[in-house]
């Protein structure tokens, strides 16, 4: 007769690729933390504008254009998402570099100048916030499953409302009592990083389907899946990389 199986240590229990309690818990309050820092980074920009064209010597028409570089660095990063978080094994590592990434361009942007910059930085920030709303959503849905997801994608949206909601009057009392906007935008720089850290502890959740082969066991054939699924992943960050680049460029020039 064979020994049971020993129980998992907490290392090897936080590499499952579907997760219950705490840990379930605790990878939705990063999807929920990141939705949050989503709405303050889209509702921030607005009330930004004036300090900006003050800071460029602009006009705002001109820098109207910041918009449009956030819209197509969104859309680029959305369409990229839909495609990375099909293909990579470890789901949450995009989800982090967006995140890091984001809070990066928050970071940055109080020490922007010049117009390219402020519109390389945006479109970068646009990019990492539609990677964020693809992945967000879909990692949620395969973390709680189809029949139970209702409530917590709700709490997540309402998370990208309410800050939304609080980001201008956020940016507005940094410039009424601090004189300046970057202290809120290190803030956010700050959140952000705070919500990768429980993203990073786990490899995140796998599609159903998957999730349900690697319990099985999957075989030789699955590791040959998984193989492939991360050389594909591996091509398409290097394509959004350079996709970035080139829009980083375009903005310069």
């Amino acid at each position: 007769m064979e020994d049971p199986a020993p129980s998992p240590t907490p290392l090897l229990a936080r590499r499952r690729r579907t997760y219950v309690g705490r840990d379930r818990a605790l990878i939705t309050a990063g999807y929920v933390g990141s939705f949050f820092a989503i709405g303050v980074c889209l509702a921030s920009l607005g009330p930004l504008l004036p300090e900006l064209a003050s800071k460029t010597g602009r006009t705002l028409p001109e820098l109207s254009f910041l918009f449009v570089a956030r819209s197509i660095g969104y859309v680029l990063g959305s369409l990229l998402g839909g495609v990375i978080f099909d293909r990579v094994d470890v789901t949450h590592a995009p989800l982090v570099v967006g995140n890091l990434l984001c809070a990066l361009g928050c970071a940055t942007l109080p020490s922007l100048s010049a117009l390219p910059s402020l519109a390389a930085a945006i479109s970068t920030q646009g990019a990492c916030m539609g990677l964020l709303d693809t992945g967000g959503n879909v990692l949620l849905i395969w973390l709680q499953g189809p029949t139970r997801v209702e409530p917590y994608m709700q709490a997540m949206h309402a998370a990208f409302a309410i800050g939304a909601v609080a980001s201008p009057l956020f940016i507005e009392w940094a410039l009424t009592e601090l004189r300046s906007f970057a202290p809120a935008f290190y803030s956010i720089a700050a959140f952000l990083a705070l919500c990768s850290l429980p993203l990073a502890t786990y490899r995140g959740p796998l599609a159903p389907a998957e999730d349900a082969a690697a319990r099985g066991g999957g075989g030789g054939d699955g590791v040959k899946d998984r193989g492939e699924r991360e050389a594909a992943g591996r091509r398409c960050a290097v394509r959004a990389l350079v996709c970035g680049s080139a829009l980083c460029l375009l903005f310069a020039v």
